[in-house]
């Protein structure tokens, strides 16, 4: 590794301080189940940095889990069950009753238009799963290239 990428990684990727300095997990270690995979990607963030994205970290977490979990897969219906009923939710009354007030149904129609009824979802806010995305892009990017992306 170069001097200069050295340099760059005691620094927070976010707003370049050096002070305070954590581990931010990339993807975001709420999306695992315990145990966790001992090599998880982790890149400097200060710490105010670092607190900034954590309720989206959840919000996305119950986002991929919701859509997982309604498809019938065991690992996923077991960590919404764990990690978002018993976990985020129990934990956070305010999100909690943001879930319930974007909860609607959605009629299901087959390719070939026929209709089989309603099933429950729930309307997710795109700028925040979006913001989480964006995060994981730039953080990988800059994990494997030792740079941060040009924003615009």
């Amino acid at each position: 590794m170069s001097k200069a990428a050295k340099n760059v990684r005691d620094a927070c990727i976010y707003c370049g301080t050096r002070k305070d300095l954590t581990s931010d997990h990339v993807p975001p270690k709420a999306l695992f189940a315990e145990p966790r995979p001992s090599h998880l990607i982790t890149v400097p963030a200060c710490r105010p940095c670092n607190k900034s994205y954590e309720k989206d970290d959840e919000y996305f977490r119950v986002a991929v889990l919701a859509q997982a979990a309604s498809e019938q897969d065991p690992a996923a219906a077991k960590l919404w069950s764990d990690k978002v009923i018993r976990g985020t939710l129990w934990r956070s009354p305010k999100l909690k009753r943001v879930i319930g007030q974007n909860l609607t149904a959605i009629d299901i129609v087959t390719p070939g238009d026929i209709y089989l009824g309603t099933t429950p979802t729930i309307r997710f806010a795109r700028r925040r799963l979006d913001r989480v995305a964006q995060r994981m892009v730039t953080t990988l990017h800059w994990h494997h290239y030792a740079m941060c992306l040009a924003t615009e």
